[in-house]
């Protein structure tokens, strides 16, 4: 029977995680899995019938990093096609004549970010072509791309795979959030767009573990006829006596797959931490299962381009000269309704000529005054031109919608698209997260209003004239990728950003430099500390706050005046570096202290245009 027949007739059982029981009989994570495949062909042969005897009736190839990308740390790029071809005879010998599919593994690349000095499209596609092909010529029955936490990638790996084999082909992403992708790639939207591209069998695997998974496919299942995929994690990894173990028991994955089996999932198995016993559960469980009936339906067209003019802005900001000095200070809204403090500290700022004032929604999850009507008392009673806060945590779809809209009406014309810190554990009052868009479906969304049409493509009479901002984490361990979400921003709508408070004057430099020649005006974000208290909750509570050990240093002991003089003794300190590169900040107000915002603008105000005057 050919392997897409196969799906159709009852649930097919994958097998589970190799790297897992690799290590686990002593195989070192600094050897590469995949050169095994020569090394020690009898140790492959043997996980691969471990699992066999467990009733999987598809093999993986132990070939999910055998690309010349991944082979190269270990200096074995030039085996590549070897090791895959190997990895595919391995388990095809492994199967015998027994009635169990061999599925090429092939798993992303890990320099993706050609501007960062990675790998260019062409060269991600040759990679991703020459170990599709090797796999065919090994004798594999499907290929399946797995593990890809960037649908950008993903593309690329799907159409070299599609150009170099006839073989059906699963694509599988991973999410690590029900909002999508650590790229930022919505998950319905994602699988929407695989199955719009062909993919045979559309997919997720790994992420944190089986309810995630079906959470995503129970919504997606209902919308598609096309054959499904999971391959969920044993949960997540603890740490036991210095080592990272999967504890979930077999019993509740098997569960979990049922339930998967239940909402329209065809092909099932495990990825990280999940054992031939896990399996082996699984396929008892399943053994009497019948597949859900699901009417195969073509899949909705791509989203609607509104064709037209060029969209025209009103004069502003991003209008100034890249010399002149851009400045944007945050205020928080009030914790009640006492706005008149905040309302006296906008005045201030308008007299030192801050170009925006940004108002966040409700900060680290805690309630405060509406943003939006906070904006409109600024503007109307300040004279300040105000840029408000939107998350796709506080609202559903349909009420976002309608306060964007309602935002515009009132006179707002700045919008800044972000996630939302996460509501903690339990929520202040109960509340939880909504999400129904990450930052991404926000930007998407308000780049749609200004086209005129709506999230569902229909007219609102009249268009939207937004400049978006986006967020941008500075504190990250690994800053390309902070670029290449930026990247897709932009490709999504953004006309400028705004990075989280960095503390470390390297990383300053650091992230101006990797963001200089993005077609964004981009505000480097600073916030003075009011204390040492202040400066520990920041770096310790606080999601994407980092402050380096010799700042923390400089602030411990200090609170009241001394530790609000250290604060922007520091803050001047970074300005100092922004003014050398750039002539865009974004100060963040601490506590109210309107006075420390209004110096640090002056401050940075004056540097810029010392440097502008000794380079002319």
């Amino acid at each position: 029977m050919e392997f897409l027949d196969a799906l159709s007739d009852r649930p097919m059982i994958g097998d589970g995680a190799t790297g897992t029981l690799l290590y686990s009989l002593g195989v070192p994570l600094t050897q590469s899995f995949d050169s095994l495949n020569l090394l020690r062909p009898e140790l492959v042969r043997e996980i691969h019938q471990r699992y066999i005897d467990a009733g999987a009736g598809l093999i993986e190839t132990n070939t999910f990093g055998a690309n010349a990308d991944y082979l190269s740390r270990f200096g074995l790029d030039g085996k590549a096609v070897e090791i895959s071809e190997a990895g595919a005879r391995l388990a095809r010998e492994a199967v015998g004549d027994r009635d169990v599919f061999v599925a090429g593994a092939i798993g992303p690349l890990t320099r993706a970010a050609s501007r960062l000095g990675g790998l260019s499209e062409d060269e991600q596609r040759t990679i991703f072509a020459d170990q599709a092909g090797a796999l065919a010529n090994g004798g594999v029955d499907v290929l399946m791309l797995e593990t890809f936490p960037d649908y950008r990638q993903m593309k690329i790996a799907y159409a070299a795979a599609r150009e170099a084999t006839d073989l059906p082909i699963v694509a599988q992403m991973s999410f690590v959030e029900r909002t999508g992708t650590l790229a930022g790639d919505e998950p319905l939207e994602t699988l929407t767009d695989l199955w719009r591209a062909g993919a045979d069998v559309v997919g997720i695997n790994c992420g944190r573990g089986p309810k995630l998974l079906l959470d995503i496919l129970s919504e997606f299942a209902p919308l598609t006829g096309k054959p499904l995929s999971a391959f969920f994690n044993a949960g997540s990894a603890d740490l036991v006596d210095g080592r990272y173990m999967y504890l979930q028991q077999p019993d509740y994955l098997a569960d979990m797959a049922e339930r998967l089996v239940d909402v329209g999932v065809n092909l099932i198995g495990g990825c990280c931490g999940t054992t031939p016993d896990t399996i082996a559960a699984i396929a008892e469980r399943l053994k009497t299962k019948r597949l859900k009936v699901r009417l195969e339906v073509p899949p909705p067209p791509p989203p609607r381009v509104v064709d037209g003019e060029p969209i025209v802005f009103p004069p502003g900001f991003l209008d100034k000269p890249d010399g002149e000095p851009s400045i944007i200070v945050e205020l928080d809204p009030p914790r009640g309704l006492a706005y008149e403090r905040t309302l006296e500290g906008a005045r201030l700022l308008q007299g030192v000529g801050v170009d925006l004032v940004s108002v966040a929604e409700n900060p680290l999850a805690s309630p405060r005054m509406g943003n939006v009507a906070m904006a409109v008392l600024m503007r109307e009673h300040a004279g300040v031109e105000p840029l408000v806060h939107f998350t796709g945590r506080d609202r559903n779809l349909i009420g976002l919608q309608s306060d964007i809209m309602g935002a515009y009406a009132l006179g707002l014309r700045y919008i800044l698209c972000v996630t939302g810190d996460p509501v903690p554990f339990g929520g202040e009052f109960g509340a939880k997260g909504v999400y129904d868009v990450t930052s991404m479906g926000l930007i998407k969304l308000v780049s749609g209003l200004n086209r005129c049409v709506n999230a569902a493509g229909a007219s609102i009479q009249h268009p939207t004239r937004f400049r978006i901002g986006v967020a941008f984490g500075a504190n990250v361990k690994h800053l390309h990728v902070q670029v290449e979400r930026l990247e897709k921003k932009i490709g999504l709508g953004a006309h400028f950003s705004m990075s989280q408070p960095c503390w470390e004057p390297g990383r300053v430099r650091e992230s101006l430099e990797a963001v200089a020649a993005l077609p964004v005006r981009f505000y480097m974000g600073v916030m003075p500390f009011a204390s040492e208290r202040n400066c520990e909750f920041l770096h310790n509570e606080v999601a994407g706050m980092h402050v380096p050990d010799d700042v923390r240093a400089r602030m411990r002991g200090l609170s009241g005046r001394e530790g609000r003089r250290m604060g922007l003794r520091i803050c001047e300190e970074l300005l100092d570096v922004i003014a050398e590169h750039s002539s865009n900040v974004y100060i963040i107000t601490p506590f109210h202290h309107f006075e420390s915002s209004a110096h640090l603008t002056e401050y940075f105000r004056a540097r810029v245009r010392a440097r502008v005057r000794l380079g002319s």
